[in-house]
């Protein structure tokens, strides 16, 4: 178990591991995009994410936006500056509501699987079900069910999971929950699996709440997914997010939790997490004392600069991918620490 009081701070990246695209490649998606006719066949509740965005929004009978879509691809493929959807709302805000709304329409439509079944009336027809918590996808009548316990290979939750629970005693240690999860993704695949899979254990089946880790999410979250969407889902979803540069009044409670538990950590991990300024300002992650730790995928100098820019050291900066970091302990670098954290950049 985490010995400190320790948060990690989790960014698109570390969803990638899931089959989620990151806001870099949501933007890619969307260049892409093209105003389309809308087919005779195309079923706005059985198969919301194969067709195009325009067809959804046509079927979600969202006519101001659909009126729009045209006007808004063109200022997307126009634009030369932005390289993710949100930075492009925040210099369009004109486009700000269709932003979000292709935004969930692209992420949710990786969160979901689709297949003919094996038995219908019909000649084809789609099936999703919430399959993007576990590797290993079984076919149960047409209709994917988590797997939640067979995984085809591990990953970094899991490893978490595991540190998390280490010589941990049900009954006597279950209040020392020292783990918070600060996200800055919309999913919500790190409380599901954590959830999930803490209850299969029958170690912790009387203490499954009090082991859960605290998520907290900085721009809002896709909650209660439907094993089958339907366009107003979406819709739904999409009024429950923020981007960055969005006003932060109606999340301020969340985002002084965040600073609260930010400020009073001990350990810090970032995985996944671009460090860009507005969002590392947004949680006051440079004011921090606690010890950091964080991982650089592929050793980019500009995410080194950006990480020091906050406080990591760069001995505590590991390149490689997720599973190669878990694999190497990177969530145990805490439990060597004997020293209160000395740096902070208000002392430098």
């Amino acid at each position: 178990m985490f010995n400190k009081k320790t948060i990690i701070i989790v960014g698109a990246g570390a969803s990638k591991d899931f089959g989620l695209p990151t806001g870099a490649e949501v933007y890619s998606k969307l260049l892409r995009e093209e105003v389309n006719s809308i087919s005779n066949d195309y079923h706005p509740d059985r198969d919301i994410f194969s067709g195009s965005f325009s067809a959804f929004l046509a079927f979600a009978n969202e006519y101001t936006l659909q009126q729009q879509l045209s006007e808004f691809i063109q200022a997307v493929k126009n634009d030369g500056t932005a390289n993710s959807i949100d930075l492009f709302a925040d210099f369009y805000p004109e486009f700000t509501e269709i932003s979000k709304l292709y935004s969930t329409w692209s992420i949710l439509g990786s969160m979901y699987e689709k297949k003919k079944p094996k038995h219908t009336s019909r000649g084809y027809d789609v099936h999703f079900d919430q399959s993007y918590l576990s590797p290993s996808k079984i076919w149960l009548n047409g209709v994917i069910p988590p797997t939640y316990d067979r995984p085809e290979k591990d990953n970094w939750i899991s490893a978490l999971l595991r540190k998390h629970l280490d010589n941990v005693n049900p009954i006597s240690e279950v209040r020392d929950n020292n783990l918070t999860i600060v996200t800055f993704n919309y999913d919500t695949i790190i409380e599901n699996f954590l959830t999930q899979s803490i209850r299969k254990i029958p170690k912790f089946k009387d203490s499954a709440k009090q082991l859960m880790p605290k998520v907290l999410h900085v721009y809002g979250a896709f909650n209660e997914l439907q094993d089958y969407p339907r366009s107003q889902d979406i819709l739904r979803h999409a009024e429950n997010i923020s981007y960055i540069h969005d006003n932060d009044e109606e999340n301020t409670e969340t985002l002084t939790d965040i600073k609260n538990e930010i400020s009073q950590a001990e350990c810090i991990f970032i995985v996944g997490f671009d460090a860009a300024i507005q969002n590392s300002d947004k949680i006051n992650l440079s004011e921090s004392r606690a010890h950091k730790f964080a991982l650089n995928y592929d050793g980019n100098i500009g995410l080194n600069n950006r990480l020091a820019d906050v406080g990591v050291p760069s001995e505590n900066i590991m390149t490689g991918s997720l599973p190669k970091a878990c694999s190497e302990s990177f969530f145990d670098q805490g439990d060597r620490l004997t020293k209160p954290a000395i740096y902070s950049l208000n002392n430098l």
